[in-house]
């Protein structure tokens, strides 16, 4: 397990980062994954680049939390996907189908 342990502890702070609601400050982080606040903030800063990490303030110090879903991360549609999407949507709309504003829900939440 030795060789995993990096990879571990920030599988750990990803989904404790994820689970709260509150956010976590950097001691807090460290706590989870057993190790310093400057590995915390590394890895803070390593998740950063690929989630969607949401900085709160808190008082003198900040929280961080991931907002959303960890698999709209991995599951990101690409552009194609989109425009058949977006086609599918104006059709609706032009038919007047029911399903039209759901598609165009659907758009706005693919392209965030």
């Amino acid at each position: 397990m030795a060789r995993m342990a990096k990879l571990d502890r920030l599988l750990t702070l990803v989904n404790a980062l994820h689970d709260t609601s509150d956010g976590l400050t950097l001691d807090e982080m460290a706590e989870a994954i057993g190790a310093d606040r400057r590995t915390a903030e590394r890895l803070r800063d390593v998740i950063r680049l690929h989630f969607d990490l949401e900085e709160l303030p808190d008082d003198r110090r900040k929280r961080f939390r991931i907002v959303g879903s960890l698999r709209r991360v991995f599951t990101r549609p690409n552009a194609a996907e989109i425009a058949a999407v977006q086609e599918a949507a104006a059709a609706a709309r032009r038919s007047g189908a029911a399903q039209a504003p759901l598609l165009e829900e659907g758009i706005a939440w693919m392209v965030r």
